[in-house]
């Protein structure tokens, strides 16, 4: 054999040694423990939608720190993720998994924020971020089959549109659908609860007359405390807000200089239908949500004020449809 021969087979002959199986690198993962149910979440959705995940083959840091500068809750940063102890401790476990599926979604899945809207005016996606366009909140309505789709959407971009943002109520009504179950005029500022029709569907309408409020005003129902009611609300300054139970989601809708309401006088409506709440404004149809459980049988209007709001009239109607 030549010399030249006799070198090529040299080089064969390490290269194949080079190819044996050695022992892959093992990254450190240091998760607190109160965290580690989220991250066990994320790679169970992305094992069901064929992704697997092996953290020890990337490695991951997470760490508290007791307040973050300019208001952050969190962030990720080269593979550590650094949380807002403070806003932590505050969050529901719906807002926490929110929070840890962002910051994976930037360390381990390489997204960046994502700012787009879907065709009902709601994000279409978890990773939207700062900077944030006008008038606009970063809160999101992680719950039900939104959840599910944001899910999807975090693993797949290329997600299509879900079919939600496609449900719509006509606030008309046919003649007869509706049986008047209470009413009100002129009950100025009232803050105790009062019953709804223990089943079956219903509607509640509030004439507002904002007046010389210089805070918010709105309503609650559905929870005999204010951590576990749905609240619609707005400010004088119109900014509209839905608030889903601050034990659960908290705010899951808010848009500033909101066009669909007055300056002074508003009729809210919350219609319940089957498992979904309808909310109109001056009777233009706003949102749906979803019916949590357990339901309680309750409502009462909200007014933090210094000059008191007006409730012109208060309606409760059975629906019969």
């Amino acid at each position: 054999m030549g010399e030249l021969s006799r070198i090529s087979v040299f080089f064969v002959l390490l290269c194949l040694g080079c190819s044996k199986d050695e022992p892959a690198i093992q990254f450190e993962v240091n998760v607190p423990l109160e965290v580690q149910t989220y991250i066990d979440r994320f790679v169970a959705e992305a094992a069901e939608r064929n992704q697997i995940i092996d953290l020890s083959a990337i490695g991951l840091d997470i760490v508290f720190e007791q307040d973050l500068d300019n208001n952050l809750a969190a962030f990720c940063n080269e593979g550590t993720i650094v949380i807002s102890k403070q806003d932590w401790d505050a969050r529901s476990d719906t807002r926490k998994e929110e929070m840890i599926f962002h910051e994976l979604g930037h360390c381990i899945l390489g997204r960046t924020h994502h700012n787009p809207i879907l065709a009902n005016d709601e994000w279409q996606s978890i990773m939207r971020g700062l900077p944030l366009p006008a008038g606009r909140a970063a809160c999101i309505n992680y719950s039900g089959t939104r959840r599910e789709y944001y899910i999807d959407e975090l693993f797949n971009p290329n997600t299509p549109e879900p079919d939600w943002v496609h449900i719509r109520e006509d606030y008309a009504l046919t003649a007869g659908a509706r049986d008047t179950f209470l009413y009100r005029t002129d009950l100025g500022s009232f803050t105790n609860r009062m019953n709804l029709p223990d089943s079956g569907d219903f509607e509640i309408e509030v004439l507002i007359d904002i007046q010389m409020n210089t805070t918010s005003v709105g309503v609650a129902w559905g929870g005999d405390q204010l951590q576990d009611e749905n609240v619609v609300h707005y400010t004088p300054a119109k900014t509209f807000t839905i608030n889903a139970g601050l034990s659960d989601q908290s705010i899951i809708y808010q848009r500033d200089v909101f066009p669909a309401l007055d300056d002074t006088i508003n009729l809210i409506t919350i219609r319940k239908r089957s498992d979904k709440y309808y909310i109109f404004v001056n009777e233009t149809f706003i949102y749906w949500m979803g019916v949590k459980t357990p339901f309680v049988n309750r409502f009462r209007v909200l007014s933090n004020y210094i000059g008191p709001p007006n409730f012109k009239e208060v309606v409760v109607y059975r629906l019969i449809l």
